[in-house]
Formats: structure tokens, C-alpha cells, sequence
């Protein structure tokens, strides 16, 4: 089946993707509800804000993958950035859940067989492939990284900790009886009750909203721990904010996907919780607050909004993210699939050589970072892969 799947390789420049806008929507109708996310829109607003930005060089390269008689069953759309001496391709977008591709399912494991020989044999002038971080949950990922698995002779895969989730229930009763939620519930009764609290949900607004409403969320970012610990922030450059705004206006308002709870005290924005919808599922993209408003529990205080929302809605499952599984535990997470870099290299002595450096440097930063002192902060100064 895999050979009479078809592909075409489409090349954009200047941080623009191929005009593939039609082909694109001939193939995200039959896709799962849960890949409606991975809009043409979507990837388009990010290579044109990020693309062109170092490393990446504004190159794009997108796969498309058909049947005989030409219908398109998966579009995978890649971005070229040059490292460490080497041109890289990844996947375009942001973190789990974007950065995946639309692929209808029926095909999903010959697609990844097709999109593989044609990665491997057909795309030229790379030097490392990199999908990920993601997890097998999906079938277009466990088939591509199946496929990747038999045809790449020479790869890497680093571990980044399993996604947390929480299966939602049918009705909010559980919940009510919970003690944990009980909790949370009097957190938020104790936040509202100060002069000036409130706490607003914002869902698929018009671009003049979003504008100010990623300023806000930017400004919450700049006073968090994340920032303090010189973490990965989402709203906090200009670049950021346009990002945001675009993508908004352009596919999230119009696929209703975008949800927003946002705490203030007396005008003065506190915290905030980010979500995408698409299908049963409900994604939390950022969640933030004030250090200085720690004692509100506000990232508890606005889950519980999210929760609440999520029943209404008839939601089966909330993606957590990995990490912090103790807090997210509390809050009914559990773990569920590995997520994991997958860095594949040419089958060739070159391929080999770097497979070989790129395993040793991880083994090294893992047996540097696992000690204290002097080897922990060498481990932070080598190269990230």
C-alpha cells in the first residue's frame, strides 16, 4: 500500500509556506477532530513570524502525500534552520499539540511508510531530521516514527517525560464530592471576595481583543517564575504577541478553538490559563501568574475553571503537558504516553559520524547534569540538541 501512496515535495521561501493552501483543506476535513488544529493557517502565521528569524533560514519544505487517483491524505510541513554547522529540518510550529501534521487516519500507516521513503531518499540537502517533542498517541506520529524507525539507519531519541492528562468526566458530580476540588473551589471564593477581584473568560475574540489580551498575558509572563528562572515564555516579545494575534484572527477565532481565563485585582491582570480546543480534546498551552499573587493559587483557582468549562462542553480529555506531575496529580493528572525527540541522520558515513557525536554529547550532558556543583553548571553550558 505504501508504494501506491504517492508524494510531492514543495518547496516555500522567505518564511512563506508553499501555496498549498487548497490541497491543504482538500485534506483537513477527513482528518480526526483532533487535528483540526493543523490548519494551513497555523503553520503559515508561525513560519512567516519565526521562520525567517536565526536560526531558521526561511526555507520551508512541505510533503504531500496522495492517493492514485489524487486525493491528499497528508500534508507534513518542514522548516530548515542551519546549526552547529549543519542544516537541521523540523517540523514547523510550536510544542505538542502543533507540532504534528494533518494525516487521514484510514491511510496513516502506509502514509508514514510513503512520507518516510520520501524524507529519506527524495529530500535533498539535509543533514538532520528532527520530529518532536511528541508522543505516540496519535496515529500519523506512532506510524511516521514507526516508519523512521525501520528506514533510518542511524537516529537519536531523547526522552522529555511523559504527557499528563486528565480524562474528564461526564458530569461535574465527581468532582464536587472531590476534597482536592473542594479546595480549590474555597481558593476561589477567597480570591473574589477581595475588592476588585474578578476573574474573565475570554473565547475566540475578534484581532483588536486578542492584541491587548496578549499584551496582558505577556505582562503576567514578565512577572512569573518562569521569567525568574529564565524559563521558555509565549507571550513575551513582540514577536510573540504578532504570532498570537495572526494566528488568532486567521484560524483559532474562526475554528473556535481558543479559550482564555484571566484573574485581575482591581484592573491589574494576575494570572492567566491558555487553551486550545479541537474535538474531545482541550489542550493547555500556558499557565501562569504573578509571583506576587501566590498566595491565590491562581493556577489552581483558573484549572478549575477550565474544568468546569470542559464538562459543560462535553470535553473527554485535558492535555497537561509533562512535568510537575505532583501539582498536576492533585488535580487528577496522570501520566500517559513518553514524549520524545526523534533526530534522525542520512543513512551514510556522515550520517553515522554525527549520530555518534550527537549520542555522546547527550551522554555526556546527562552524566554531567546528574552531578552536583561544577559538572551540573558544565552540563548547562553545552550545546542544546
Amino acid at each position: 500500500m505504501a508504494d501506491a501512496i504517492q508524494t510531492r515535495i514543495h518547496e516555500g521561501r522567505s518564511g512563506a509556506l508553499p501555496e498549498l493552501r487548497e490541497v491543504w483543506r482538500d485534506c483537513l476535513p477527513r482528518c480526526p477532530p483532533e487535528q483540526q488544529l493543523f490548519s494551513f493557517e497555523w503553520f503559515d502565521c508561525w513560519t512567516r513570524t519565526y521562520g525567517t528569524r536565526p536560526p531558521w533560514i526561511g526555507r520551508t519544505h512541505v510533503i504531500t502525500a496522495h492517493l492514485p487517483d489524487g486525493t491528499t491524505v497528508a500534508v507534513l510541513p518542514l522548516a530548515e534552520r542551519r546549526s552547529q554547522g549543519l542544516t537541521w529540518l523540523s517540523l514547523a510550529g510550536f510544542y505538542q499539540p502543533l507540532r504534528s501534521f494533518p494525516a487521514v487516519p484510514e491511510h496513516a500507516a502506509a502514509t508514514g511508510a510513503a512520507l518516510t521513503r520520501a524524507l529519506l531518499r527524495d529530500l535533498r540537502g539535509w543533514d538532520v531530521l528532527r520530529f518532536g517533542p511528541w508522543d505516540n498517541a496519535s496515529p500519523e506520529r506512532a506510524a511516521l516514527m514507526q516508519a523512521l524507525a525501520t528506514q533510518a539507519h542511524h537516529r537519536l531519541v531523547i526522552p522529555r517525560g511523559r504527557t499528563i492528562v486528565n480524562r474528564i468526566e461526564p458530569t461535574f458530580d465527581p468532582y464536587a464530592a472531590s476534597k482536592s476540588i473542594k479546595r480549590i473551589e474555597s481558593y476561589s471564593r477567597r480570591f473574589l471576595r477581595e475588592p476588585g477581584a474578578e476573574i474573565n473568560h475570554v473565547s475566540n475574540p475578534d484581532v483588536t481583543s486578542a492584541d491587548a489580551l496578549f499584551r496582558n498575558l505577556g505582562a503576567i509572563e514578565e512577572r512569573s517564575w518562569l521569567a525568574r528562572e529564565g524559563g521558555d515564555l509565549r507571550f513575551a516579545t513582540d514577536a510573540d504577541r504578532a504570532f498570537w494575534t495572526r494566528v488568532t484572527e486567521r484560524a483559532l477565532t474562526p475554528g473556535g478553538q481558543l479559550d482564555v481565563w484571566i484573574a485581575s485585582l482591581g484592573g491589574k491582570p494576575l494570572g492567566f490559563r491558555v487553551v486550545l480546543s479541537s474535538g474531545p480534546a482541550s489542550y493547555m498551552i500556558a499557565n501562569q501568574f504573578d509571583e506576587q499573587a501566590g498566595e491565590f493559587r491562581l493556577g489552581w483557582v483558573l484549572y478549575l475553571h477550565h474544568l468546569r468549562e470542559a464538562v459543560a462542553r462535553g470535553t473527554r480529555l485535558i492535555d497537561s503537558a509533562p512535568d510537575d506531575l505532583h501539582y498536576k496529580s492533585r488535580l487528577g493528572g496522570e501520566e500517559a504516553e513518553m514524549r520524545e525527540d526523534l533526530i534522525c541522520f542520512r543513512n551514510s558515513l556522515k550520517g553515522l559520524a554525527l549520530s555518534r557525536a550527537l549520542r555522546g554529547l547527550q551522554a555526556s550532558k546527562a552524566w554531567l547534569g546528574a552531578r552536583p556543583g561544577f559538572a551540573r553548571r558544565l552540563a548547562d553550558r553545552l550545546p542544546r540538541i
